[in-house]
């Protein structure tokens, strides 16, 4: 293709956005310009503008009545999308109608109103807060509260084996018992007071609980084990987030970078900023949902790269401000029919198609 082909196609990209308002039209368009350095700087301006208008939008969170930015944590039901605010607010969006319901407005206080996760049950959702854990009821649209006593401030929830767990903050593992309340397990094991994340693997075999200080343990319902075990090269510490498909498990630290362990090898591969694999070591969410897997990180936007290629010569793909991120800070991600949606601080929620991904812009 030719410099002046390219060009052509860039005219017709912009005529069909600017002009025309026709998105399906523009992505055609663009589509032909397959080798951006053919074209100058000025026109790789305009290119990487064009994409980032139709590959990204910004859900309007305001203007549905919801004007807290400050997203924290992100949950995907079906087709709503459940958002908490690290002011306590928590709403509900559904994907298809793309219309807002707010359960819970955001607090001017003085005391912490995080909301730290959500996990779903058959009839209802729970969602953790800070020092409260919430009930919705989906059959009766009932929303109310509760405050567990003794577990301090609890950032995870999920449910296991048919039992709901609890992570918290500085008092360890809890676990729902029906008819009494919660109870505190595994308080006798070496740095399991301090927890960031629980998640249940695909299997329901074993609740992989994300330690402040001790890497991942595992809990089979009965015992603990520690997977420096099982892998000799993981050496994370601060695990901040964990994501599992049926080969592989993703573990993103606080300032380590993330790991990539291999199931069927039993090994680890350790990628961070030094290395440049990353734009920064701080890592607050990983997916290894829908095409990509993908580590949103503080201060360095989103790194991806396809899921179906993990077993390759890795090399993330960065997602930063060029790219058409509103925030380096990322603080959770979703993936709904090929749109991944990132939680942003004070930024509320960017909508980004997974085909920018490999766009090099």
């Amino acid at each position: 293709m030719q410099i002046n082909e390219s060009l052509i196609w860039l005219e017709k990209a912009r005529i069909a956005w600017f002009e025309e308002g026709d998105r399906d039209e523009t992505i055609a368009c663009l589509d032909q310009i397959i080798r951006q350095e053919l074209i100058d700087e000025g026109s790789r301006t305009l290119y990487r503008l064009l994409c980032r208008k139709v590959y990204t939008e910004v859900i309007p969170l305001a203007q549905q009545g919801f004007s807290d930015t400050n997203i924290s944590a992100l949950y995907l039901d079906r087709d709503d999308l459940w958002l908490g605010t690290w002011t306590g607010g928590i709403a509900r969006y559904s994907l298809p109608l793309k219309n807002l319901s707010v359960l819970r407005e955001s607090r001017d206080s003085l005391r912490v109103e995080k909301i730290s996760g959500f996990e779903g049950l058959v009839q209802e959702i729970r969602i953790a807060g800070y020092s409260d854990l919430y009930n919705y009821d989906k059959k009766t649209s009932r929303f109310t509260k509760n405050t567990p006593e003794d577990m301090g401030r609890i950032n995870s929830l999920v449910f296991f084996q048919n039992r709901l767990y609890a992570s918290t903050v500085n008092r360890g593992l809890w676990v729902e018992v029906e008819g009494s309340g919660w109870s505190r397990i595994g308080d006798s094991k070496r740095n399991l007071d301090r927890i960031n994340r629980l998640v249940a693997s695909i299997d329901d075999k074993s609740l992989l609980i994300a330690t402040a200080a001790d890497g991942i343990v595992a809990f089979n319902g009965r015992t603990f084990s520690n997977w420096r075990e099982e892998y000799p090269d993981f050496r994370g510490r601060n695990i901040t987030a964990i994501a599992e498909q049926e080969d592989y498990i993703l573990a993103g630290t606080y300032g380590e970078g993330v790991y990539l362990l291999d199931r069927k090898r039993g090994t680890s591969q350790h990628f961070d900023k030094e290395q440049e694999d990353l734009l920064s070591d701080y890592v607050l969410t990983v997916s290894l949902d829908g095409d990509y897997a993908l580590i949103g990180t503080l201060g360095g936007g989103v790194s991806a790269w396809r899921r179906n290629r993990l077993d390759s010569d890795i090399r993330w793909i960065p997602l930063g401000l060029e790219e058409g991120l509103n925030s380096l800070d990322v603080t959770d991600i979703a993936v709904y029919n090929n749109n991944l949606y990132i939680a942003v601080l004070g930024q509320g929620i960017l909508v980004v198609n997974e085909d920018l991904i490999e766009k090099k812009l």
